[in-house]
């Protein structure tokens, strides 16, 4: 995404704590780097209950003196709540540290568990958006384009979309009125149509005045997910290079013989030259076709938009 290539730093912010960073961090992160993670912070607590416990092994029943081993293994042991009966905390000094470490252990287990669970129920959006976005014509006025592709197997409902442009030397954000800005539902995919009108603050745009006029495009979606029956939120961004002038984006459904409907996910960024006296209707804008190869069913049109 355009802001991810961006190098932006905020300074001045207020620190929001050791934890909070912390917790938003094992959330927005990958499963891989979380169970290391977790992994690496459960190997430090034992190994620095290891160290007290070292500090007096004799205190262990069962444990060899001035062994690291055996005070690390007791420690895992105690951590976890195993306890195999082989070594037992046999001093008031290791007794103290045992009651430290249990307090550990239940805050460690409680906050990994809560963790995870919002890892799990936090929805994954499965909306992908075009690496462009096109300009061409709409029913002979200039329109500005992008595409969105639902690649999971259940419809999002009650789709909303907003869109808005960062313009000139002093970034003024302004919202950009869409053709297609709320859907029905989302079964498949839609091409998303803002018309440069006399109505548009991008009214007049072209190729050769882009890259001085338009800072950044934003792309902001809601929508309903019907599995999970929750809310998810989808964010794009378009940098002004981004925008490809007198082009359209190519039809990514194929009809089959059966009159069953392939829809062609890896098409989502094809485009292909606009005829400016035949302009472009979003094959796919606002509509969604259902009955697809796996169904077997016949194609229908979903949301309000123009059918291709």
């Amino acid at each position: 995404d355009s802001l991810e290539r961006r190098s932006i730093e905020m300074r001045g912010l207020p620190s929001r704590g050791l934890m909070n960073e912390a917790y938003v961090y094992l959330i927005t992160s990958s499963w891989l780097v979380f169970i290391s993670a977790t992994l690496c912070m459960y190997l430090f607590f034992i190994g620095w209950f290891a160290l007290l416990y070292y500090a007096d092994t004799d205190g262990i029943a069962g444990a060899r003196t001035d062994s690291f081993r055996d005070a690390f293994v007791f420690s895992q042991q105690t951590f976890s709540t195993i306890g195999y009966g082989a070594m037992s905390p046999s001093s008031s000094y290791v007794q103290a540290v045992t009651v430290v470490e249990n307090f550990f252990s239940i805050v460690y287990v409680a906050i990994l568990t809560g963790v995870i669970y919002a890892k799990y129920s936090v929805p994954v959006p499965r909306l992908i958006f075009s690496d462009v976005c096109v300009s061409n014509f709409e029913e002979g006025v200039p329109a500005l384009q992008f595409r969105m592709l639902n690649t999971g197997h259940e419809r999002l409902l009650n789709v909303k979309v907003t869109m808005t442009a960062t313009i000139g030397e002093r970034h003024d954000v302004k919202r950009l009125s869409l053709v297609n800005d709320e859907l029905a539902f989302l079964a498949h995919s839609c091409v998303v149509t803002h018309l440069l009108d006399e109505s548009s603050p991008l009214q007049g745009l072209t190729g050769m005045n882009v890259s001085e006029r338009v800072v950044l495009l934003a792309v902001s979606v809601m929508a309903s997910d019907t599995i999970l029956q929750k809310r998810i939120e989808c964010v794009k961004s378009y940098e002004s290079f981004e925008v490809e002038f007198g082009m359209r984006f190519s039809n990514m459904s194929e009809t089959l013989r059966d009159g069953s409907v392939v829809i062609h996910a890896n098409r989502i960024n094809a485009i292909e030259t606009a005829s400016t006296s035949s302009p472009q209707l979003a094959e796919e804008g606002g509509t969604a076709l259902e009955g697809s190869k796996a169904s077997g069913g016949p194609p229908a049109a979903a949301n309000g938009g123009a059918q291709g």
